[in-house]
């Protein structure tokens, strides 16, 4: 198994994992939030197209983490965060976990 590390980022919006990069097969994805707030996970396919959105309420800020495969997702996805809440949300760092 290998990794693609992500470093810090901060969204109001939306934040793309490198820059909307299209993982093959990722296996999973851990990510670090510096803060609390409700946010969505988004996977879409290789042609933009989002796939699955799965709310996480982050309460404390910490580590969450998303298995692919508990999901049914067997493809190439790229991987992002929605902002669900009123404040700025900051990613202090993260995985993709591949094969």
């Amino acid at each position: 198994m290998t990794t693609h590390h992500f470093g810090q980022g901060s969204f109001k919006n939306e934040l793309w994992v490198n820059n909307n990069s299209v993982f093959k097969k990722p296996i999973g994805v851990d990510v670090e939030f510096v803060g609390a707030g409700a946010f969505d996970w988004v996977f879409d396919d290789e042609n933009g197209k989002e796939i699955r959105t799965l709310r996480e309420e982050n309460a404390h800020g910490g580590w969450h983490s998303m298995d692919f495969k508990s999901l049914g997702l067997f493809n190439n996805y790229s991987i992002g965060f929605r902002n669900v809440s009123p404040s700025e949300l900051t990613i202090k760092q993260g995985d993709v976990r591949l094969p």
